[in-house]
């Protein structure tokens, strides 16, 4: 027999070791710099090293609060993020001290353009008093800039006080044009300067001028430098730069509709042919020597959706919505819910809503609410301008005291519309029909209401109904 080798314990148990050693390396290595740029002749003579000094101390303060935060919180059971302060202090933080670090390479690669330039009014901008003062003002700058990143977290209740961002208009468009202006330009402003400052030194070498020994020296500095300033754009490229803030983008381009994949049809059908197989078996027995039979045949008849590659993709987005959490969301001021649905029917269906009053209802697919009236109000009046279809409006009460058997869930923060506040009943939920009443809407529209109460077990006729049909 082969082994099954789990992945995510082996990724765990590396990163419980991994993760320390190259927190302790990056705090080590950055400060093993600190010494070395530190030195007075290179303070005085070199504008650069105020930018390699000032990266290496943000390094440190990076992977002390990133890398650190982030081990404590999965292997200590700590949770900065899961508190207020944290959850918005924090990923400002580190998106400050990310911007900071690529502002001052793209500033530090704009001083070797300038030293290597042949123009005295360029070479001027390449001193040690612009440096400073650039140093303290990219911080300033940058931290008023960045201050709207606090307002994008919050503390999501509903989901066990997780820290999780806004993902509406405004947020996503300033997530963008952060993830633009501080992961993406400065590597091109990097590159441009590079390439210029290679050309003014080709330039340079084709004059043949006198070097005195201390320009020499001060020549081989500033190459150092160079090189240096090389492997820290590339360190940024690696460890810095966040490639999945691409997904930022996807508001911009139209994505491909999710239904219509290969992945998701190959899943649709096997399910379809799953609900063909589905059987009735009068005893536990039966249901096993069923099960056996069908292992020792070639035939298929049962699909796992658990296996498929389609869901293995979309399972890390799933989260339980718990029950009573719902309902704490829900019963906030009132122990009486009213969810609304807005929707076209036929004259047929309507009238045997009319004939069952006072009956039960069981819905056989997931049955979509909202919990905003005037939302629900849209859809039955946009039912208004087909001839075969009248406007209905359902009322549907919920009593938070009650327990019952099919769930139900507030999906309103995974929906994409947020403002439709969707709730969503299992397929078969039951109501019973209480009423159904012709009102006048909006421009003499007449619309119908049809007034709804989910129901529990402990209703007797539906007691009944599972006992005659056992």
């Amino acid at each position: 027999m082969s082994a099954v080798v789990d992945y995510d314990i082996v990724y765990a148990r590396l990163t419980i070791v991994i993760v320390p050693i190259q927190i302790v390396l990056g705090v080590l290595t950055n400060i093993f710099n600190i010494i070395v740029l530190s030195r007075r002749s290179l303070l005085r003579a070199s504008p650069c090293t105020h930018y390699f000094l000032a990266i290496a101390v943000t390094s440190i303060l990076y992977v002390i609060v990133g890398s650190g935060s982030q081990f404590a919180q999965k292997y200590f059971m700590l949770k900065p993020y899961n508190t207020i302060v944290g959850c918005k202090v924090l990923p400002y933080i580190l998106t400050l001290i990310t911007c900071y670090v690529s502002t001052l390479l793209t500033l530090a690669a704009y001083d070797r353009f300038c030293q290597s330039s042949t123009l005295v009014y360029v070479r001027r901008w390449s001193s040690v008093r612009v440096a400073r003062r650039a140093i303290i003002g990219t911080a300033i700058v940058l931290s008023i800039v960045l201050s709207p990143t606090i307002i994008i977290w919050y503390i999501n209740d509903d989901y066990g006080g997780v820290c999780l961002s806004y993902t509406d208009t405004g947020a996503t468009v300033m997530v963008i044009v952060q993830t633009i202006t501080a992961d993406y330009l400065p590597p091109l402003m990097m590159a441009v300067f590079g390439l210029l400052t290679i050309r003014n030194i080709r330039s340079e070498r084709n004059r043949v001028v006198p070097v005195a020994g201390g320009v020499a020296r001060q020549r081989r500095t500033e190459i150092q430098l160079a090189k240096m300033l090389l492997w820290q754009v590339l360190d940024y490229l690696i460890f810095f730069l966040p490639i999945d803030n691409l997904e930022n983008f996807s508001l911009i381009w139209p994505d491909d509709d999710i239904n219509r994949t290969d992945d998701c049809l190959d899943m649709q059908n096997r399910l379809r042919s799953t609900i063909d197989y589905l059987k009735l078996f009068n005893s536990a027995q039966d249901c096993k020597r069923y099960l056996i039979a069908v292992e020792t045949s070639k035939e298929k008849i049962c699909f796992n959706p658990t296996k498929h590659e389609l869901w293995a993709k979309d399972y890390p987005m799933v989260r339980v919505n718990q029950y009573p959490k719902f309902l704490r969301s829900l019963s906030w001021k009132t122990k009486q819910v009213t969810a609304y649905r807005g929707q076209g029917m036929k004259v047929e269906e309507l009238q045997n809503f009319k004939e069952n009053i006072g009956q039960l209802l069981s819905m056989n697919s997931f049955f979509s609410t909202s919990l905003s009236e005037e939302t629900a109000l849209k859809f039955a009046l946009d039912a208004l301008g087909k001839s075969d279809l009248v406007g209905v409006l359902f009322h549907i009460q919920i009593d938070i005291t009650v327990k019952y058997a099919k769930p139900f869930a507030n999906i309103g923060q995974l929906s994409y519309y947020r403002h439709e506040k969707e709730v969503l009943f299992t397929m078969g939920s039951i109501f019973r029909i209480d009423s159904v009443e012709k009102t006048q809407q909006i421009d003499d529209n007449s619309i119908w209401i049809i007034n709804l109460t989910l129901n529990n077990d402990d209703n007797k006729e539906l007691k009944h109904l599972n006992e005659y049909l056992r």
